[in-house]
C-alpha cells in the first residue's frame, strides 16, 4: 500500500493525503501545471516533501530503508518516458530493472519476454530503443517497470502517445495486474480512462478531492475532464435534429500544399541497425485545409513530417512543398521560413534559458518583428508573458511546454503548421482552446497537417485524413469515409461516425446511455 499524509510540497502541494490500495485503479485528475506529476514522484519517493508523511509498504519515508523499499514495490513510469530509457537495445533496457534487483538469469529471460508480449514489443526485442516511436517508447518503458514485478504501479499519461488500439490493449493489461493485486495510481486527462477507474482523485489549488467515477456529462464536466463521445450520444437529445459533429465537404483548392510521389526513407541505411520507415509513399495535403495522418504507432507518420521541413529529405521519390520540388539544392532555411514544425517531444526542441527567448528565438532568425509576433504568439496559447515569459521551458508541466513549443511554431507566422500530436498532455479546457486556435489558423488560410491518435480529434478538425500502415500509404480521404475502415482495423473511431454508419432508415434513435452503450455492443 502507499499511503501519503498531509503532504506540501512548496505552493504546489497543499495538505494532500492519499491511500491506493492493492487491486485498485484510481485516476488522478487536474489542469496542467496542478502539481500531479509532483505528486506521483513523491509518491515513488523521487521527490521529498517539505512536510507530511509517505509511508510505501509500511516504511516511512525518513527511514534508511525507504529507497530500498520503493525500488522494490514500485514501478514508475514518467510523463516523458525516453527520459528513464537507459540501454541501447530494447532487451538491455527491460532487463536492466530485474537484473539491478538480483533476478536470477533464467527468470530475468522469462521476466523481459513476458513484459515485452503484455505491450505489444516482442517482435521489437533486439531493436535500438532509439529507433522506436514515441508511442513505441512509451510502452517499452512501461515493459521496463513491468519486469521488476512491481507491488504498485505508478503511470503518468500512460496512453497520451498511444494509439487507439494500443490505448485499448493497455487498459486490458491494467485490468490483468489489478486481478493480480496490483494498485495503480494513473495520471489522465481523457474522461475515457477516468471512467474505468475505481474512484477519481481531482488536484485542485494544491488540495485533493475525492469522486466517484464519472459516467454522465456533467460529472465529467465537474473534474474538468473531457466527456467521451459515447457519453455524449447517449445523452444527446433526439429533438436536435443534429449529430454532435457533421461531415464538412472540402472543396480542393487547384494544387495541394504538400505532394509526395514514391517516397522512401530508410534509417541507419547499410548498416544492421537499418530500420526503412517510409515505403514507396505517396499522398498529399491540400491547401488552406487541415489534413490528419494517423496510423498505429512506428507507422512512419513522425517521419512523414520530419520531411515536410527538411529535417529529413527523401532518399527516394519526390516531394513537393508549396508548389516547389525538393532538390539537393532546396535550401532548409528557406522551407522553414514558411513551414513550421512542433515537435511530438517539445522539449527536444528547447535550448534557450526562458520561455520569452525560445519563442522570439524564430521570428527573429527570419528578420521578423519577434517581440510583437512572441507576444501575440504565448497570448493566444494561453501563457502570457507576464506570468510564463520569464520561465525556463523545463520548468513548466508537460502540457504548459507543449503550448510553448505550439507558440514557438506560430510566432513565425508559417503558411503550413505541421503539428506532432498536439493535443497530448493536454487538459480538456486546453484541448479546446487549442482546437478553436487550429480552426481559426484554418479559416485564415493556413495549412495544417497534424498528426493524432485522438479520431474525435480528427473528427472534429481534419478535412482529410491519410492512413499509414508500416510505412506505406493504406487509404486517403475525407474522415467520414475513412472511419468505418479505421473501426474495422480495431481502433476505436468517434461513437458518432460508427452510429451515422450503422443506424438504419427507421431505426429509433437510442434515449438514455443504457439503451445507447446496449445498442453499441450489439450492432
Amino acid at each position: 500500500m502507499i499511503e501519503l499524509r498531509n503532504i506540501q510540497w512548496g505552493e504546489v502541494l497543499l495538505d494532500v493525503s492519499l491511500q491506493l490500495q492493492p487491486g485498485e485503479l484510481v485516476a488522478l485528475v487536474g489542469r496542467n501545471g496542478a502539481g500531479k506529476s509532483t505528486l506521483l514522484k513523491i509518491a515513488a519517493g523521487l521527490l521529498v516533501p517539505d512536510a507530511g508523511q509517505v509511508i510505501v509498504d509500511g516504511v516511512e519515508h525518513s527511514r534508511p530503508e525507504f529507497g530500498e523499499r520503493c525500488r522494490r514495490h514500485l514501478g514508475l513510469v514518467f510523463q516523458n518516458p525516453e527520459t528513464q530509457l537507459v540501454s541501447n537495445t530494447v532487451e538491455e533496457e527491460v532487463a536492466f530493472g530485474p537484473g539491478q534487483l538480483g533476478v536470477s538469469p533464467q527468470a530475468l529471460r522469462e521476466q523481459v519476454t513476458w513484459a515485452l508480449q503484455r505491450v505489444g514489443l516482442a517482435d521489437r526485442f533486439g531493436w535500438q530503443s532509439q529507433a522506436l516511436s514515441a508511442g513505441q517508447k512509451q510502452r517499452l518503458a512501461l515493459a521496463s517497470i513491468l519486469a521488476i514485478r512491481p507491488a504498485m504501479l505508478l503511470l503518468d499519461e500512460p496512453t497520451s502517445m498511444l494509439d487507439s488500439r494500443a490505448s485499448q490493449e493497455l487498459f486490458a493489461l491494467l485490468d490483468e495486474l489489478k486481478a493480480l493485486g496490483i494498485g495503480i495510481l494513473l495520471i489522465t486527462h481523457r474522461g475515457m480512462d477516468a471512467a474505468v477507474a475505481d474512484r477519481v482523485l481531482e488536484l485542485h489549488e494544491g488540495r485533493l478531492r475525492s469522486a466517484a467515477a464519472p459516467s454522465a456529462p456533467q460529472a465529467f464536466e465537474a473534474l474538468g475532464l473531457d466527456t467521451p463521445d459515447t457519453v455524449k450520444l447517449a445523452h444527446w437529445n433526439p429533438d436536435v435534429p443534429t449529430l454532435p459533429y457533421s461531415a464538412r465537404p472540402l472543396e480542393l483548392k487547384a494544387s495541394p500544399a504538400v505532394a509526395a510521389l514514391d517516397l522512401d526513407y530508410t534509417y541507419a541505411p547499410r548498416t544492421p541497425l537499418a530500420h526503412q520507415a517510409l515505403r514507396e509513399l505517396s499522398c498529399h495535403f491540400p491547401s488552406a485545409a487541415c489534413s490528419a495522418l494517423v496510423g498505429r504507432t512506428g507507422s512512419g507518420k513522425s517521419t512523414l513530417l520530419e520531411h515536410l521541413n527538411l529535417l529529413l529529405r527523401p532518399q527516394r521519390g519526390t516531394l513537393s512543398l508549396l508548389g516547389e520540388t525538393v532538390t539537393a539544392r532546396t535550401s532548409a532555411q528557406a522551407v522553414r521560413r514558411r513551414v513550421s514544425l512542433m515537435f511530438q517531444q517539445p522539449e527536444h526542441g528547447f535550448f534557450c534559458e526562458t520561455a520569452w527567448e525560445e519563442v522570439c528565438y524564430g521570428p527573429g532568425n527570419f528578420g521578423l518583428d519577434a517581440p510583437t509576433l512572441a507576444r501575440q504568439a504565448l497570448e493566444r496559447v494561453g501563457l502570457p508573458v507576464e506570468e510564463y515569459g520569464g520561465r525556463h521551458p523545463h520548468d513548466l508541466s508537460g502540457g504548459e511546454q507543449r503550448r510553448l513549443a505550439l507558440a514557438a511554431a506560430l510566432a513565425c507566422d508559417p503558411e503550413i503548421l505541421v503539428l506532432d500530436e498536439p493535443s497530448a498532455n493536454l487538459d480538456p479546457a486546453s484541448r479546446q482552446s487549442l482546437w478553436t486556435l487550429l480552426e481559426g489558423l484554418k479559416q485564415a488560410g493556413t495549412t495544417l497537417v497534424l498528426v493524432s491518435h485522438d479520431l474525435e480529434e480528427v473528427g472534429r478538425l481534419a478535412d482529410h485524413l491519410v492512413w499509414l500502415d508500416g510505412g506505406r500509404l493504406k487509404a486517403e480521404g475525407a474522415p467520414s469515409e475513412l472511419f468505418p475502415s479505421l473501426e474495422e482495423a480495431g481502433f476505436r473511431v468517434p461513437a458518432w461516425s460508427s452510429w451515422s454508419a450503422r443506424q438504419r432508415p427507421g431505426e429509433p434513435v437510442p434515449v438514455s446511455e443504457s439503451e445507447f452503450l446496449g445498442w453499441a455492443a450489439i450492432s
